[in-house]
């Protein structure tokens, strides 16, 4: 994000997710005073799982209930 924006936008902490469809990382970023700041990943929740005797895919309940508090705590 260009600095003029997050000036004013006045937020000191940024939050994030990448994915891809499959695989999820969340991400903080914590802005300074001066130009810069620092960041936050978490690892990398896979959100499926493959049978590979089966060929099938399916959701791990884990990984839905990882991905959904978070999503809650920052909401």
């Amino acid at each position: 994000m260009p600095p003029l924006f997050l000036s004013s936008c006045r937020k000191t902490t940024i939050r994030g997710v990448l994915m891809n469809g499959r695989g999820w990382i969340f991400l903080i970023l914590a802005l300074n005073d001066k130009e810069g700041g620092t960041y936050l990943q978490s690892r990398k929740i896979l959100a499926y799982l493959t049978d590979t005797q089966n060929l099938t895919e399916e959701l791990p309940k884990y990984a839905v209930s990882i991905i959904s508090l978070i999503i809650a705590y920052w909401v």
